[in-house]
């Protein structure tokens, strides 16, 4: 059974105080988190076009993409991985055919305004 954003505080008893460090964490729980990321995020979906915060990706805002697959860890894969202990990655192929790593905040539906809004009960420390 895919996670959810709602499974969050009783898999992850840290977020319930209000302050959640992620320093505290073991390596073993961050991949934990990270985890559970993923499968919250891919159980919301992605958005239908790319989006970013960042400068070096604006160019690619707009256009349509499909998910390839995880960005595995960088301990796990060095070539193809990502230093992944903040959040999960996803490699996409943009409509143009380029292939890049993509954040959440770029290509999740639940990194957009409209569904942190409508779902702001999961989003909170406490």
């Amino acid at each position: 059974m895919k996670k959810t954003w709602a499974d969050k505080q009783v898999l992850f008893p840290e977020f319930n105080d209000g302050c959640f460090i992620r320093d505290n964490m073991t390596k073993e729980r961050e991949r934990e988190w990270v985890d559970f990321c993923f499968e919250a995020y891919e159980s919301d979906g992605f958005k239908p076009t790319f989006g970013t915060p960042y400068d070096g990706e604006r160019r690619y805002v707009g256009m349509k993409f499909e998910v390839i697959g995880r960005v595995p860890n960088i301990e796990d894969d060095f070539e193809n991985g990502a230093d992944l202990e903040y959040q999960p990655m996803w490699f996409i192929r943009l409509e143009n055919g380029e292939e890049m790593a993509a954040y959440p905040e770029e290509i999740c539906l639940s990194e957009t305004q409209e569904y942190k809004k409508k779902n702001a009960k999961y989003f909170t420390n406490k």
